[in-house]
């Protein structure tokens, strides 16, 4: 047989009970009886397979289940369960990390019943201007809770079904240290100027004083001078995480830190301005006579001056895609000339382009 108890702590109180259970694994089971042994001796009989629930104070010891064979009498005894209890209603006790916090920061509080197990804990707070109050969290066990606020905390431990609660904690008062020097928000940026359809990675920090790392207490607001007054969302930019915002537009962007309930907040950081870096044409387009209108039938001359001799002119019209000019250069060491005769009425816009791709500025040519 194997004698198990339920729950399975190491210590009991006054109040509290234990369940044991007897699980047979003798073949010929209903040849067996069995009983409940304390210290050795025989103690209460017990139905294989089925539980009985006593009061440890009152039933403390050694336990085994021990079966019978009643056709040759042979006994048969489980492994051992010792059940200790006391009458003593145990005290829990409250540890803190520190009984004062900064301005905006935080406190871990741990609350404890020893030396047994299966405790679940409740938290009390009050002042000296509100009355004791249990604090709503959403731990199961609630072992430790962090606290952003002031006042004086206290905790119990509940275990079993009914409820067993230990006698309260002893108190710790939590003071908040209140400091004449505001930390500021620092903001970076991976680069100050955007490509033409990039990104910029921006990050907010608050350095500790007393530490070169950031602290990760902080959650941080986001703005941009078009509205300088609301933070942004995650309709106005993208967060990829607590103290990054990466954006794709033009703007002067700043930060601010915030922690803590209710939240105290760092002074805004610098801001930084994120330009679009628009890329410059490898080579100048110009035209020769450069008048806004050209008259059908004449001519002019399209000069291509960059850093190649093999510029090729290029043009679109209003019905036509993009066309390769098909040209007597001439050419320089920086560039190339065409001269074409207007034969068209209307627009037509010329660029050149370089045989590794680069470009020059366009020029739009009107004919009538």
């Amino acid at each position: 047989a194997v004698l198990t108890v339920e729950p399975n702590w190491s210590t009991f109180y006054s109040g509290e009970f234990v369940t044991f259970t007897c699980d047979r694994n003798e073949a010929e089971a209903t040849d067996w009886e069995y009983r409940l042994n304390r210290d050795n001796e025989p103690y209460l009989s017990i139905n294989p397979d089925k539980s009985i629930t006593l009061e440890p104070l009152q039933h403390s010891g050694e336990f085994q289940c021990c079966g019978r064979r009643r056709s040759s009498n042979k006994t048969k005894c489980s492994n051992t369960v010792t059940v200790s209890a006391t009458a003593d209603r145990p005290t829990a006790t409250l540890a803190a990390g520190s009984t004062t916090i900064p301005e905006g920061g935080s406190v871990t509080l741990s609350c404890s019943v020893e030396p047994s197990a299966g405790w679940k804990f409740r938290w009390f707070r009050r002042t000296i201007n509100t009355p004791e109050a249990e604090i709503t969290t959403n731990n199961i066990e609630n072992r430790n809770i962090t606290v952003t606020q002031e006042g004086i905390y206290r905790c119990e431990g509940v275990r079993g079904n009914p409820a067993f609660i230990s006698h309260l904690s002893n108190e710790v008062t939590i003071e908040i240290i209140y400091s004449t020097d505001k930390p500021k928000a620092e903001l970076s940026s991976d680069a100050s100027k955007m490509p033409v359809g990039g990104r910029v990675l921006l990050t907010c920090s608050v350095m500790s004083s007393s530490s070169s790392s950031s602290s990760s207490d902080w959650k941080y607001d986001w703005y941009k001078e078009q509205n300088s007054s609301k933070p942004l969302t995650s309709q106005d930019a993208d967060f990829p995480s607590n103290g990054q915002m990466s954006v794709s537009e033009e703007g002067l962007y700043w930060c601010r830190g915030g922690r803590g309930e209710p939240v105290y907040y760092t002074d805004y950081s610098d801001p930084i301005s994120i330009k679009t870096n628009y890329p410059r044409p490898a080579a100048s387009l110009s035209v020769n006579p450069d008048r806004v209108q050209h008259f059908k039938y004449g001519s002019v001359s399209l000069n291509c001056e960059g850093n190649s001799a093999e510029w090729r002119l290029k043009r679109i019209s209003e019905t036509d895609g993009p066309v390769s000019i098909t040209c007597s250069y001439q050419r320089t060491s920086t560039g190339s000339t065409c001269t074409i005769n207007i034969s068209w009425s209307g627009s037509r816009v010329y660029w050149c382009e370089s045989k590794s791709g680069e470009f020059s500025n366009a020029v739009n040519i009107t004919a009538q």
